[in-house]
């Protein structure tokens, strides 16, 4: 009995110390700013989209400081009202107009934004960008997007930026290996959603509430 209980002490102790240890190197790395971020959340519109109100450094392909704003894109906060006098642009795409590799004023949507502002075509009138591209999204994601999230914008132009080297691959079931998003069929003179992935096992898990838990966490 003695040895029994010898041996679940120092279970016991050999436990707490690896807890310890870990929880030391956590601390360690979060003060060094060593971090594999997380910013993608599962949608069922989209499959997937960012993390409302995320920040991180990124430092793969450049070094830029991301902020995600409330609404869960990769742009500076924009009242859902259009106000008055103002021009809206919304833009759809990818990783190009995601664009994690650079800071937000050296993205091609807050570029064209300055440079609009000064144009005597809206003299009088502010000239807003609202970004809504993420990594990854496909056009058939971005058609979601647009009825889901951006037309409550009350946009008055719509940009889409497309990527030829596989925006085409991505709308297609047969060649897209990421099946977790949304496609569209041709049902005759209409275009029919196929958003089974809504019950693919890789989404039900992302979404469950012990995951999400687990990504807030990191």
């Amino acid at each position: 009995m003695r040895f029994k209980r010898t041996i679940v002490a120092r279970l016991l102790l050999v436990c707490g110390g690896l807890l310890i240890g870990l929880l030391l190197t956590e601390v360690m790395l979060r003060v060094l700013g060593i971090a594999y971020p997380l910013p993608y959340l599962p949608d069922v519109y989209v499959g997937s989209r960012l993390q409302p109100g995320f920040s991180a450094w990124f430092t793969e392909e450049g070094r830029a400081y991301v902020q995600i704003n409330r609404a869960g894109f990769r742009d500076r906060e924009h009242e859902l009202k259009k106000p008055a006098d103002t021009f809206r642009i919304a833009v759809l795409g990818d990783s190009f107009a995601e664009a994690v590799q650079v800071s937000r004023e050296d993205t091609f949507w807050s570029v064209l934004e300055r440079r609009l502002a000064t144009a005597p075509r809206f003299e009088g009138k502010e000239v807003e960008l609202l970004n809504f591209g993420i990594s990854g999204h496909g056009t058939a994601q971005q058609l979601q997007m647009l009825r889901h999230y951006v037309l409550p914008y009350e946009p008055d132009v719509v940009v889409l930026a497309f990527f030829a080297g596989n925006d085409v691959r991505n709308n297609s079931r047969q060649l897209e290996p990421d099946d977790v998003r949304p496609f569209f069929a041709c049902d005759g003179a209409h275009l029919k959603l196929d958003d089974s992935f809504l019950r693919h096992p890789d989404f039900v898990n992302a979404n469950s509430r012990s995951t999400r838990m687990k990504v807030a966490a990191i």
